[in-house]
């Protein structure tokens, strides 16, 4: 486990283990407040950020990389949180959502509708090498 930052960018990498989703929930709590959200923001992030923290490590480990890697990006009038797995990525099979926003089978997607539902942007996707970057912005 580390914690790494700049003025403007902080990287917590954990073990791929829920235990550690408490100690992200109270780093994002700590800038959120520190950068002025307010009160009902800070627990919508919490709970994206967590939903994306259980989502990678359920299904974002992989053989020789067990961690999941949370950056927060701090700017005048936003946050920016990506969650990064190592894992086997979303493939066009794996894709949680439809085009409409409606999962894809029974469970899969509905933490990507609560996030959008928390968020002002969700972005995800697959880097060319493998695992998965899931994307949220909460604006000021």
């Amino acid at each position: 486990m580390s914690v790494t930052g700049t003025d403007n960018v902080i990287t917590f990498i954990f073990p791929s283990n829920t235990c550690y989703i408490s100690t992200v929930r109270i780093l994002l709590g700590d800038l959120a407040e520190k950068e002025s959200f307010s009160y009902q923001d800070m627990e919508d992030m919490k709970v994206a950020v967590s939903e994306a923290c259980a989502n990678a490590i359920q299904h974002g480990y992989s053989p020789t990389s067990r961690f999941v890697t949370v950056r927060f990006e701090l700017m005048q009038d936003k946050m920016t949180i990506e969650i990064i797995d190592h894992g086997r990525g979303l493939s066009a099979e794996r894709k949680p959502m439809t085009d409409k926003g409606e999962p894809t089978e029974k469970g899969l997607g509905l933490g990507i509708y609560l996030m959008q539902a928390l968020m002002d942007k969700v972005e995800y996707g697959t880097p060319e090498d493998h695992g998965t970057i899931v994307k949220l912005t909460k604006l000021k």
